[in-house]
């Protein structure tokens, strides 16, 4: 029989792990996520990365999703990732850049526990629920 672990135990393995090398993270990813196939915990996934995001964000480590309408250059990106740098005295950021070609312009970042949609689409509905 398996021992029981919370999702608090397993975020904390992860992120402990990450710290160590590259190679630990691996490993520390691939046994919690056998560790949930086995124990039938698969649906607990999604809640077990928002932990692992909260607990790296706690010690100054961002992960978050850039959506935008159209690829951005490098300096664009960097721009954005010093800001966040800035605004959260923040260690690290790394950004999952994300094209949706229906936020027409702007961004939508989501980091952290934060949202900021800034998207032209969103300014649009804003205007339409406004009238």
């Amino acid at each position: 029989m398996m021992n029981k672990y919370s999702r608090k135990q397993l975020a904390e393995y992860i992120v402990y792990s990450a710290f160590r090398s590259e190679e630990k993270r691996r490993e520390a990813i691939y046994a919690v996520a056998n560790y949930l196939i086995e124990t039938g915990r698969t649906k607990e996934f999604d809640l077990l990365i928002y932990m692992v995001n909260r607990l790296l964000s706690e010690k100054g480590y961002y992960v978050g999703e850039l959506t935008v309408a159209d690829k951005l250059d490098e300096d664009q990106k960097q721009a954005i990732i010093d800001c966040i740098k800035k605004v959260k005295s923040a260690k690290s950021v790394e950004l999952r850049e994300k094209i949706d070609k229906s936020i027409i312009g702007g961004y939508k970042l989501e980091i952290a526990d934060e949202l900021m949609d800034a998207t032209i689409s969103h300014k649009l509905l804003m205007l339409r629920k406004s009238v």
